[in-house]
C-alpha cells in the first residue's frame, strides 16, 4: 500500500491523485469503474463510472437498502408453531438467524410430544433454493447455503477435525460423514454431492489438535430445522395459521384456541437492523438472500428469486439508476450474472443518506477493525462493504474527509490476477479521499511514508 499511496499523495489535486492510484502498474489490464461524490455536493471523481461490472458482495448494499426501505429497521421475522387437532405445526417466516436453541425452546413451550404428528411449512419464498448463476462447485460450502424461510444456523454447519475423527458443530443435522482423517501435517478436504446427505472427508490433521476445517451447507435447511423441533416432522404444502389463533404481542405467550386448549407460540428475536450486521460486516450470503426474498414477499407478495430481482431493479430505477447500470440475479453477489456500476452504488448511497435509516446502515457496515475491514484502512473514518470473488475485488461506502465532508465512493475492479494489489489500490483511494483537499494534511501524510 505504501508505494501506491506515496505516488498518489504527491500529485496536483484530489482527482489527479485518485487517477494515479487507479493507473498503478500492478493494475495493468484490470477493468475499473470508480466514482466519488459528496453526499451534499458535487462529483469529486469519475473513472468509467457507468461501466457495469461484477460487483461481488458490494451487491449486498443494494439488498440492505431495499430491505430497509421495504421492511424497516425494526421489522422482526417471525417463526411460528402451533398445535391443532392433534398435529403440531412449524412455519418459517424468513428469519436467517434461527438457532438450534430457539427451535428447542419453541418445542418445549408448545410441549411437543414425540408421538404427535408434525408438519412444517417452508414455502414462503416459493421453490427456489439455489441462486441463479451459482457455481455448482460452490454448493457444498457454507457461503453457498440454500435459501429457505425456515432454516437453522444460517443453513450451514462447521466442519471440525482431528486425527481419526471429523464432526459438525453445533450438531450434524442428519448429515453423515464418511472418510478418514490421517495423522500428520497437511490439510483436511471435504465435498458433498448436490442433494446428498453424505459428506466426504479426507486428508491429514495433527494428532491431538482440533482443526476448524470450514463451513458446509446443509442439504435441506428447512427439514434440518424442523427435525430439531420434532424428530419426525414432514414437509407440507403451504398452510395458513388457523384463523382461531390469536396473534400474540410478545414472544413466548401462549393463546388458547377455543375450549380445546390448543395453542400458538412464536419467536421473533431479531430485528432487520441486527440481521444486517451479518450481511454487511460478515458478508453472510444466506442472510442477504433471505432478507431480500422476505422483502420481496412484503413488497409484492412473491419471494421467488426472479420476483425479488425485478423488485430490486424497479427500486433502483425509482431512485435514478439507469437501466444499464444494474442487473440483479441475486442479493448477495455470489452470482456472476450480476452487474453494477460504480455510479449506481454512489447513487444508492446518496439516496440512503437522506433516509431515516441511514445511521443504522452506517453502523451495520464494516469499518476499520470490524468485519471484513478488520485489517484494512486503520485510522480512516470509513464505513464500507467489500466484495471479493475470483478475478473480482470491489469496495464501496462512505468516508469522512479531513474537512468534515462525507463522500460516497465505489471502486469496482474486474479481471484481476492479484486481489492483494486491488485492495492496496482501493485502500489508497479511500485514504486519499479521507484527506480531502487539505494540502497540509497531504504534506504530513507524504512525510510520514
Amino acid at each position: 500500500m505504501v508505494g501506491i499511496a506515496a505516488v498518489a499523495l504527491v500529485g496536483q489535486g484530489l482527482a489527479a491523485d485518485l487517477r494515479v492510484i487507479l493507473s498503478a502498474p500492478e493494475l495493468k489490464g484490470v477493468v475499473v469503474s470508480a466514482h466519488a461524490v459528496e453526499l451534499n455536493g458535487g462529483e469529486l471523481f469519475a473513472f468509467s463510472p457507468n461501466r457495469s461490472l461484477l460487483p461481488a458482495s458490494t451487491m449486498k448494499l443494494f439488498t440492505a437498502v431495499f430491505v430497509l426501505e421495504t421492511l424497516g429497521a425494526q421489522y422482526r421475522p417471525r417463526t411460528t408453531a402451533w398445535r391443532h387437532r392433534g398435529t403440531v405445526y412449524l412455519q418459517g417466516g424468513g428469519d436467517p438467524g434461527l438457532t438450534v436453541e430457539e427451535l428447542l425452546w419453541l418445542a418445549q413451550v408448545l410441549e411437543v410430544r414425540p408421538e404427535e404428528d408434525a408438519l412444517f411449512d417452508d414455502s414462503l419464498f416459493g421453490k427456489g433454493r439455489i441462486g441463479p448463476g451459482w457455481d455448482v462447485e460452490d454448493l457444498h460450502r457454507g457461503y453457498a447455503a440454500q435459501v429457505s424461510p425456515l432454516t437453522v444456523n444460517g443453513g450451514k454447519a462447521t466442519l471440525m477435525a482431528t486425527a481419526g475423527k471429523a464432526w459438525l458443530e453445533p450438531r450434524n443435522f442428519g448429515v453423515r460423514i464418511m472418510g478418514t482423517i490421517a495423522a500428520g501435517a497437511g490439510e483436511v478436504n471435504f465435498a458433498r454431492d448436490p442433494g446428498s446427505w453424505t459428506l466426504r472427508v479426507w486428508g491429514r490433521a495433527p494428532e491431538g489438535e482440533v482443526v476448524r476445517v470450514g463451513s458446509i451447507s446443509l442439504p435441506d435447511p428447512g427439514l434440518c430445522a424442523a427435525r430439531i423441533f420434532h424428530a419426525r416432522a414432514e414437509r407440507a404444502l403451504a398452510f395458513e395459521t388457523p384463523r382461531t389463533l390469536i396473534s400474540a404481542d410478545s414472544p413466548g405467550v401462549r393463546y388458547p384456541i377455543g375450549a380445546v386448549g390448543e395453542e400458538l407460540v412464536f419467536i421473533e428475536p431479531r430485528t432487520v437492523s441486527e440481521l444486517l450486521a451479518r450481511v454487511l460486516q460478515d458478508s453472510d450470503n444466506a442472510y442477504a438472500e433471505t432478507l431480500l426474498r422476505l422483502a420481496a414477499v412484503h413488497h409484492q407478495g412473491n419471494g421467488e428469486w426472479s420476483a425479488a430481482a425485478k423488485a430490486m431493479e424497479g427500486f433502483a430505477r425509482r431512485i435514478g439508476i439507469a437501466g444499464g447500470e444494474l442487473r440483479v440475479a441475486d442479493g448477495c453477489g455470489l452470482s456472476r450474472q450480476n452487474r453494477v456500476s460504480a455510479k449506481a452504488l454512489t447513487t444508492l448511497l446518496r439516496f440512503a443518506a437522506a433516509r431515516p435509516y441511514f445511521e443504522t446502515l452506517l453502523e451495520r457496515m464494516a469499518r476499520p477493525g470490524v468485519g471484513t475491514l478488520k485489517k484494512r484502512l486503520d485510522g480512516v473514518a470509513v464505513s464500507a462493504k467489500t466484495g471479493t470473488m475470483s478475478g473480482v475485488s470491489t469496495l464501496a461506502g462512505i468516508v469522512t474527509a479531513a474537512d468534515g465532508r462525507k463522500v460516497a465512493f465505489a471502486v469496482m475492479m474486474n479481471g484481476l490476477s492479484s486481489t492483494a494489489a486491488a485492495r492496496r489500490a482501493q485502500d489508497a483511494f479511500v485514504t486519499r479521499l479521507s484527506l480531502g483537499e487539505n494540502s497540509a494534511a497531504r504534506g504530513r501524510a507524504v512525510s510520514g511514508l
